[in-house]
């Protein structure tokens, strides 16, 4: 089963970095109660993201180090 929504994977993405506004986040949690395939995603990566959490601040010098920002990554995304 795949999503059929055009912007399904920015958004999960921008979704479970926390990224996206208060107005887009409501919009995509509805999407998520229609979507077996976009809650299976985001069931998928919790575990990724709690790794990530964990070790946020490493990453983020690792980032730092190479010239990369946050911002910029976010602008990305």
């Amino acid at each position: 089963m795949e999503c059929n929504h055009p912007n399904d994977g920015s958004l999960l993405t921008q979704y479970m970095l926390n990224l996206l506004n208060e107005e887009d986040r409501c919009r995509f949690e509805e999407h998520l109660m229609n979507c077996e395939s976009c809650r299976l995603a985001l069931l998928k990566a919790n575990p990724e993201l709690a790794a990530i959490g964990a070790h946020k601040e490493r990453i983020v010098q690792a980032l730092h180090k190479e010239g990369i920002s946050f911002e910029s990554l976010r602008k990305e995304l």
